[in-house]
């Protein structure tokens, strides 16, 4: 009733003396504006953390250039979804994807752990031993898992436990003959890089500025060929269309993937050679990601253009730019960003919202990087 009063009064809400509701009409109002101001994620002026101060991640630094306001949310305010397993019916993907990761890295451990000479050699395959040992460990895990409570119901469990398993056996056959074709034998599994445990230092990316942007991580898997090329391997358990666009070209896909290239350097300190050469790869370990592997060398190039979006990355965190930047789809049958979408009804307002203020200066430097603007076509001249 008082905001119909108001709104039918000539005055309107500027004329409010309550300060409630003047605070109120302030954000609604910037937001249908067209500038990035403090309602929109703009921190500018504020003391933000940069990621040069501490020891990062490149997934962390991933979040910053796929949504700026996840990253805000997530990484600086530590404010996490929460997740209700009694509230699943099935097992997430999240769940899963660690699930494949255990089962994997306790396996290739094991084998590690083996005298030299009974480890299989540079492009011999797995035996049959080792497929019932793969799958030993997979049920293991999946018994922990389900200990946990967070596999879902019974009735979908079963099915997806029996799926689990074959995506491991078929992950066995298929790194058989990867590693046949490439001559490889495995070097390490689930490598740590940067945790001052006795293990690898952090990798250090020197800025245009003049600073080191200081990364730590852990790698999947290291194999190395006969040739001495060290190969990166990062699991992935979804699909791997989200990543069709990465390349050599294109190796950091507009920041958003950073994993392959830092971990390439991590491979080089692990190899003890700062000019090893590197094969990384993202390896798609089921059958909804077709086994794919997606990777490149890791080049001069390729570092240059990592490094020019770190420079990217780092200069928007410091300067306080932290838009929401939801996809153009503004409907799936999943949340993308809990930020961004906390109810799960979608993102189409928020979106409108990111196409009116694109075009603030402030947020040039996130624009440019995620999302530029297309190129004006041609006209061609008249005949």
């Amino acid at each position: 009733h008082r905001l119909r009063s108001l709104l039918a009064d000539a005055g309107g809400l500027a004329a409010t003396d309550d300060p409630a509701t003047a605070q109120g009409a302030e954000v609604i109002a910037a937001r249908r504006g067209t500038a990035f101001t403090r309602f929109d994620g703009n921190l500018g002026g504020l003391p933000i953390p940069s990621p040069t101060d501490h020891t990062t991640s490149p997934t962390r630094l991933e979040r910053w250039a796929s949504c700026p306001h996840r990253h805000l949310v997530e990484d600086l305010l530590r404010a996490a979804p929460v997740e209700n397993p009694e509230d699943t019916l099935e097992i997430t993907p999240l769940e899963k994807g660690s699930l494949i990761h255990d089962a994997l890295e306790a396996f290739l451990l094991r084998v590690l752990a083996r005298p030299a000479a009974a480890r299989p050699r540079a492009g011999q395959p797995w035996t049959a031993e080792d497929h019932a040992l793969l799958q030993e460990i997979g049920g293991v895990f999946c018994d922990q898992y389900e200990a946990k409570g967070v596999v879902g119901r019974p009735i979908f469990w079963r099915r997806d436990r029996r799926t689990l398993l074959a995506d491991l056996d078929e992950t066995l056959t298929r790194d058989s003959q990867h590693r046949q074709a490439l001559g490889l034998a495995p070097m390490a599994a689930e490598l740590g890089f940067g945790f001052g445990d006795g293990g690898l230092p952090e990798v250090t990316i020197p800025l245009p500025d003049g600073r080191a942007l200081r990364v730590r991580g852990r790698i999947d898997r290291v194999d190395r060929a006969a040739d001495g090329t060290v190969h990166v391997v990062d699991y992935k358990t979804g699909s791997a269309k989200p990543f069709a666009g990465l390349s050599e070209v294109d190796p950091v896909v507009g920041g958003t993937k950073l994993q392959l290239p830092v971990y390439g350097l991590a491979g080089r300190l692990a190899a003890g050679d700062p000019t090893a050469p590197v094969h990384a790869e993202y390896w798609f370990t089921t059958a909804k990601g077709e086994f794919q592997r997606r990777g490149y060398p890791i080049t001069d190039e390729v570092l240059a253009t990592t490094t020019a979006a770190l420079d990217v990355i780092v200069r928007g965190v410091e300067a306080g730019v932290f838009p929401p930047h939801p996809p153009a789809r503004s409907t799936r049958y999943y949340v993308d960003c809990h930020a961004c979408d906390p109810d799960g009804l979608g993102t189409a307002e928020l979106r409108k919202q990111w196409e009116r203020k694109r075009h603030d200066p402030a947020m040039a430097l996130y624009v440019d990087l995620a999302e530029p603007e297309e190129p004006e076509p041609v006209a061609a001249a008249p005949a």
